[in-house]
């Protein structure tokens, strides 16, 4: 082993278990970050899944996503499954991580940064767009996520209408240590979990009622890490602390499984029988737009809200310099230095 692959494994060794995400959703799983969609998204496949159309799959004869999905599976510590339902869980599992990184890894900091804060992007994370400024700016917020969601969802079932051979595609997926590969998924699952990864976001990303089935004001992400933020034009800046999806006991974290499995039980009716009633009422029940709380009267008083603005995400550079400022940010400090240090070996190996 030469000199760089000896310091770059006492750096990971040293530094591994110190690193928190500073991922701007509900986390995916890896190696630095909690499964919480993933562990959302199973629930609900547990929940659904008497209903769900295996039969109709056709397994792919490459079996690449065999591979990626037992390493998956073990890398989530979840159960194994028979293999036709595991490749409609893998395929599931694609589409919801597929939001936050489009299957790259870490160490494509430059393409992740831009995912993250393109403009039209923002609403596959039930986020503010630059553009949604001021009072209008929830309202624009919640309705082009929402939209985005039920485009998301009828993308699935055109895929469903498809001749079987035609209902796979293949994307590109990164699994901690095998880097990125291109893996055949199943096109219907694939929407589905993308659209369960916004509907889960909304949640972490907006501000609700106290019964969380109202949306009173929407996160800015963009704006928020950019050093130009103002809280009266931009709203709320996204929120690290809001992220978790460790307290089961939580109202948010409940009313987030409770939405998720809605949201896969309609969509499933719609792919398969063309039932469009049950989506309607998720919207309804979930992702409607009640006006009158904003920052001039500090957002209704919400418990959510004093602690996103305890708990806001910056400019990272700048939060990675201030680590003396409470262990959250020494734990950014720790992200940031730990992906500069990755990518500087990257580009070095790249230039032998």
């Amino acid at each position: 082993m030469n000199s760089s692959k000896k310091s770059l494994g006492l750096f990971l060794l040293l530094l591994l278990p110190l690193v928190s995400s500073s991922s701007r959703a509900y986390t995916v799983g890896s190696g630095f970050t909690d499964a919480c969609h993933e562990k959302f998204t199973f629930e609900s496949y547990s929940q659904v899944s008497g209903d769900l159309p295996f039969y109709v799959i056709t397994i792919p004869e490459d079996g690449r996503w065999d591979i990626m999905s037992l390493e998956l599976f073990k890398e989530l510590d979840f159960p194994s499954l028979a293999r036709r339902d595991r490749f409609y869980l893998f395929s599931l599992f694609s589409g919801v991580r597929h939001n936050d990184t489009e299957g790259k890894t870490v160490l494509h900091l430059n393409e992740l940064r831009t995912l993250h804060t393109d403009k039209l992007g923002q609403y596959d994370h039930f986020l503010r767009s630059t553009d949604d400024d001021y009072r209008p700016g929830d309202e624009n917020a919640v309705a082009l996520s929402t939209a985005r969601i039920l485009d998301l969802v009828e993308k699935a079932r055109q895929y469903f209408q498809a001749p079987s051979e035609e209902q796979m595609m293949l994307v590109p997926l990164a699994v901690d240590f095998y880097g990125e590969v291109e893996v055949e998924v199943w096109a219907p699952a694939f929407y589905l979990g993308k659209a369960l990864h916004i509907m889960q976001d909304s949640f972490s990303h907006a501000i609700r009622t106290d019964d969380q089935r109202r949306i009173v004001s929407v996160m800015n992400y963009a704006d928020g890490i950019s050093g130009a933020w103002l809280e009266d034009r931009d709203g709320l800046r996204h929120s690290d602390e809001l992220d978790k999806c460790d307290n089961p006991d939580s109202p948010r974290i409940q009313a987030t499984q409770t939405a998720s499995d809605d949201l896969l039980a309609a969509g499933t009716q719609l792919i398969l029988f063309g039932e469009q009633d049950l989506l309607d009422q998720v919207v309804e029940d979930w992702l409607t737009y009640e006006p009158g709380c904003q920052a001039a009267n500090n957002y209704c008083d919400s418990e959510l809200a004093r602690l996103a603005q305890d708990h806001p995400t910056g400019p990272y550079v700048e939060s990675a310099l201030q680590c003396g400022h409470g262990p959250g940010n020494s734990r950014i400090a720790l992200s940031v230095i730990l992906l500069l240090f990755l990518a500087a070996c990257s580009r070095r190996k790249r230039g032998a």
